[in-house]
């Protein structure tokens, strides 16, 4: 009962905002899922043309596979890099529309997508990490 008193205060104090800044954070919410949707879009359209060109090089020249295998790390730390980023502007709008809308099942819904995208990030960017590594060890050796 209580949080749905704070919820209709939190619904109150939005609606006390100028219409023009409710306005610029509805845009800004849209630019940053476009922007990370669309840095996603063209990090996974390079990523496939990038492999593409792997395995036809591959077919074509018979490339040695350990070449083969340090290029398609090459792309996935690309790709990860790019998803990475891309969730970093996802989650962005999702905290300024709960912001906006802060029903609780709209918060409930969002806080949901906000852990999901967070953990995604965490572990994709350990990964891309240890990648990283494995890449340096294999440069050095």
């Amino acid at each position: 009962m209580v949080r749905v008193s704070q919820n209709l205060e939190h619904t109150e104090s939005v609606s006390m905002c100028p219409g023009w800044l409710i306005e610029v954070l509805e845009f800004v919410q849209t630019a940053s899922d476009l922007i990370g949707l669309g840095a996603m879009s063209i990090a996974l359209l390079l990523a496939g043309a990038w492999w593409l060109f792997i395995e036809i090089r591959l077919l074509i020249r018979k490339a040695d596979m350990e070449r083969r295998a340090s290029e398609l790390l090459d792309i996935r730390l690309f790709l990860g890099t790019y998803i990475l980023f891309g969730l970093e502007f996802m989650i962005v709008s999702d905290l300024i529309h709960s912001f906006l809308k802060p029903e609780l099942t709209s918060l409930a819904s969002l806080g949901a997508l906000v852990v999901i995208r967070t953990v995604i990030s965490f572990f994709l960017g350990r990964e891309l990490e240890s990648a990283a590594e494995a890449k340096a060890r294999a440069s050095a050796a």
